[in-house]
């Protein structure tokens, strides 16, 4: 009879060591995926910076302004409306001096 209960006893202790070593097991896992949530969103919120950062530096490359003095510099300007011709369809469109006027068609 006394061999049985310290069975039972043993038995009973053993599974509250399994029960206590699996919350220490579950603890560590959740501590670890914490740190882990903590360090990606660091590198979200860096990247998110830098993305913001790329777009304002993306903005200000095509500024009209920007590109319009940096073809002055280079010695381009627009080119004159005397000298733009569209072709629609096989109809030539010549805009000379802000009018539309059609040629006719080859």
């Amino acid at each position: 009879m006394k061999r049985a209960a310290g069975r039972v006893v043993f038995a009973f202790a053993s599974l509250l060591a399994l029960l206590a070593l699996s919350q220490v097991v579950l603890y560590n896992l959740r501590l670890h995926r914490t740190l882990q949530l903590q360090q990606i969103s660091g590198e979200c919120a860096s990247l998110e910076r830098e993305v913001e950062e790329l777009q304002n530096q993306a903005t200000e490359l095509l500024s009209p302004t920007r590109l319009e003095a940096i073809g002055e510099r280079l010695g381009l300007a627009p080119m004159p409306l005397e000298r733009l011709a569209v072709q629609d369809g096989g109809m030539d469109v010549d805009i000379m001096s802000g009018e539309v006027a059609l040629a006719q068609p080859r």
